[in-house]
């Protein structure tokens, strides 16, 4: 066999063969090296870190607010490839790297309970929130604890740097309520609100509310001045309420909040030319709430009566079951039964019942997908 037929190796000295042996054993460890020290600190998708996480190459923030019966999230996001913390005790610095074929997302994100419903009657405590790229979902907080504060410091806040696979257009936030989902995506900021639309847009404009108050006899030669008020109180839409769950699909709970009455000790008078009397209150008075036409579902509670010198004020909490962002009126009519009280005349009648009405319209709600914000 001609020298040029046979094998490389055997064309070549035996030093030489040894020598490529080497360069190549040399080429292929410095690149393992290379690659260990490269993925030094580099986190795997799904996993996540506690802290106040800085992106070093940061290219996207936004902040987001979510909202859920009694409560409003907060969240603020940062993405990037790289980030680090510093300890703020003894100045050292862990840094992160994103998955490589991944980003890394710092969050920090916080509660404040919300107008929308009472504390009372809807437990905010069941929210949890979490954030999904197309095949990796990170739960970022289970129970979701709203406070009262409307200011924080960074201690306040919640934080957390979790490495996700995937690019920007795959990452969604995701809060779960009571067994409901919504989702915002990060670049879009389209939203799924899925259960909790009406909340978005549920704020109403004081000034297109209309409040009719029959607060004195409809005829107006009547003898009698009334003194006692019905009381519309605050009307709240919302998808959900404890012990009654979510309502059906296309409705809400309506919740005419603190309706009632507010009566005087000296609830009425009388006149009749010279001859005068007045009246106080003969038996507990009876409160009627409607809402479009329709008696309530449930009353969350006894009613509750509370005194102001001679002014006794009593309110209860009624649901009720609505198109979902239909226009409403409600309507609550106080029954209140009177006696004539002493030293007045005994023309006047011995007894009477009188019956103050408010009525309350309500717009309805403009519909939360059209121009959605982040």
């Amino acid at each position: 066999m001609d020298e040029e037929q046979l094998p490389w190796w055997k064309r070549r000295g035996p030093m030489a063969v040894i020598g490529g042996v080497v360069v190549l054993a040399l080429v292929v460890g410095g690149g393992l090296l290379w690659r260990q020290y490269d993925d030094r600190g580099r986190l795997t998708a799904g996993a996540s870190r506690a802290g106040d996480y800085s992106m070093s190459d940061g290219y996207f923030s936004e902040s987001y607010s979510l909202t859920v019966p009694g409560a409003r999230i907060l969240v603020n996001v940062e993405a990037g490839r790289r980030g680090s913390k510093l300890d703020d005790v003894t100045y050292e610095s862990t840094r992160v790297k994103a998955p490589r074929d991944g980003l890394l997302v710092h969050l920090d994100w916080s509660a404040v309970r919300s107008g929308n419903v009472d504390s009372t009657l809807v437990d905010a405590h069941r929210s949890s929130l979490r954030i999904r790229s197309k095949d990796t979902s990170v739960v970022v907080d289970r129970k979701i604890v709203p406070t009262t504060r409307t200011s924080y410091d960074d201690d306040d806040r919640d934080q957390k740097v979790v490495a996700l696979r995937g690019d920007l257009g795959d990452l969604k936030l995701e809060v779960e309520f009571a067994g409901r989902k919504q989702t915002v995506s990060l670049l879009s900021g389209r939203r799924d609100m899925g259960r909790f639309a009406s909340l978005y847009g549920a704020e109403v404009v004081n000034n297109r509310v209309v409040a009719i108050e029959q607060d004195q006899p409809t005829d107006v030669r009547s003898p009698f001045r009334w003194y006692c008020k019905a009381l519309s109180g605050r009307l709240i839409r919302t998808p959900y309420l404890d012990g009654l769950g979510w309502a059906a699909p296309s409705r809400e709970w309506i919740l005419a909040s603190g309706a009632g009455a507010r009566v005087p000790a000296e609830a009425a008078t009388w006149r009749d030319g010279e001859h005068s009397a007045y009246y106080s209150v003969a038996e507990k008075p009876t409160v009627s709430v409607t809402v479009a036409g329709k008696k309530p579902v449930k009353v969350l509670s006894q009613p509750q009566t509370r005194a102001s010198g001679d002014i006794s004020t009593t309110s209860a909490d009624y649901v009720f079951s609505a198109e979902a962002g239909a226009a409403v009126t409600t309507v609550v009519t106080v029954g209140v039964s009177l006696e004539r009280g002493p030293r007045s005349d005994a023309k006047a009648p011995a007894r009477t019942t009188i019956q103050p009405r408010t009525t309350t319209s309500y717009p309805a709600v403009q519909d939360p997908t059209i121009g959605v914000r982040r």
